[in-house]
Order: structure tokens, then C-alpha cells, then sequence
């Protein structure tokens, strides 16, 4: 009687603590909206990894910031130091190599990375955010890109990996992303703001 009554207390707490695994259909299903996150959160930080492939391969860390539709991006070299600021708002973006000490506007910033063609600077904020840019096509210009979905700290899945392939030039950059907080607080863009112009 006790062992029938310890395997059924075993099949109970089984079935209550059993996680199921999510389909990746049921994660794009579930994906939370930009609308309703910035109904909900006020701005967006978080961290990760940026990586290219192809005939001049590197891999580098990243830090972000973002708020309503601007955003900004600390990318760090293999020491850990800065490298490059990157500054997005809805319609613009500029970056500044401060190794090179040499600031880059939008066009110029097209010329060096043919895909930031596809992809307006809001469309890497949704990204930023977790949220996959509803105005693509699965195919342009011979590229071509994927998204995947999971959570990060026990929290909604969003979008946690973006891989974007080149076939006209072999080339691919992925983009993951380790951590992410959406926030109730404000944070204070134009001290970053500040930082680039100066």
C-alpha cells in the first residue's frame, strides 16, 4: 500500500513540476509586441554577442540601452575595452570608432555593412527590444535571415538570436543576445548623446 501510494505522489508531483517543451511556432506565437512592451516597460538594456563570419571573421560583446525609439550600443573589443558607440533613433543612426577616434554617419555606416540597407535603425531597436522588425521580407538582396526565441531570466520568450547571411558576398553575422531587462525606469540617453557629439 505505501509503495502504491509513493509511486502515484511521484506521478502527481511529475505532472506538476514537468516543463513541456515549446514549439518554435508556439515561441513566434507568443512573441510579445513592441507596441504593448512600451506600453508596459519604459526602456530596455541588456547585453551580448555579435559575431561575423566569412573571409574577415571576428567576434565581439556588446552593451545596450534603449528607450522609446532611440538606443545606444557600447561594443567592446576582445580586451573588454570600448571600441565603438553606436547611436540609433527612430530614422537615423551614427556610430563612433573610438579607436579610430572617427565618427561614421548612417550612409557611411551602409557602405561598411551592406545589410544596415535592409534594416531601418528602428528595426534594430524592436530587435534591441526582443521583438523581430515586422516590416521584412524573408529574402532581400540575397540576404537572408532567421530569428530564434527563448528566455532569458525565467521571464516571456523573445528574441534572443538574429543570423543574417549574405550569399553574394559569403558573408553572416549572428547576433545573440545573453541577457535583457525591460525596465519601468527611465534611463538618461542624451549623457550618451553628449559622449558621441562631443
Amino acid at each position: 500500500m505505501k509503495i502504491k501510494f509513493l509511486i502515484f505522489t511521484f506521478i502527481i508531483i511529475s505532472g506538476c513540476i514537468y516543463k513541456k517543451n515549446i514549439s518554435m511556432d508556439e515561441l513566434e506565437k507568443n512573441e510579445q509586441t513592441y507596441l504593448k512592451l512600451k506600453q508596459n516597460y519604459v526602456s530596455c538594456s541588456g547585453r551580448g554577442e555579435v559575431q561575423a563570419e566569412g573571409i574577415l571573421p571576428w567576434k565581439l560583446k556588446f552593451k545596450y540601452i534603449s528607450q522609446r525609439d532611440s538606443s545606444f550600443i557600447q561594443v567592446m573589443d576582445i580586451l573588454g575595452r570600448k571600441s565603438v558607440l553606436i547611436w540609433l533613433t527612430a530614422d537615423s543612426l551614427m556610430a563612433w570608432s573610438m579607436i579610430e577616434n572617427k565618427k561614421y554617419s548612417h550612409y557611411q555606416m551602409i557602405n561598411d555593412f551592406p545589410f544596415l540597407n535592409n534594416f531601418s535603425p528602428s528595426d534594430i531597436t524592436k530587435i534591441l527590444w526582443g521583438v523581430k522588425p515586422d516590416s521584412l521580407n524573408k529574402s532581400i538582396s540575397q540576404l537572408n535571415y532567421s530569428f530564434k526565441y527563448k528566455s532569458l531570466n525565467n521571464k516571456n520568450n523573445f528574441l534572443t538570436s538574429a543570423i543574417l547571411s549574405n550569399r553574394k558576398h559569403n558573408q553572416s553575422l549572428i547576433i545573440n543576445f545573453h541577457d535583457r531587462e525591460h525596465n519601468h525606469q527611465s534611463v538618461d540617453l542624451n549623457a550618451r548623446w553628449r559622449l558621441i557629439q562631443s
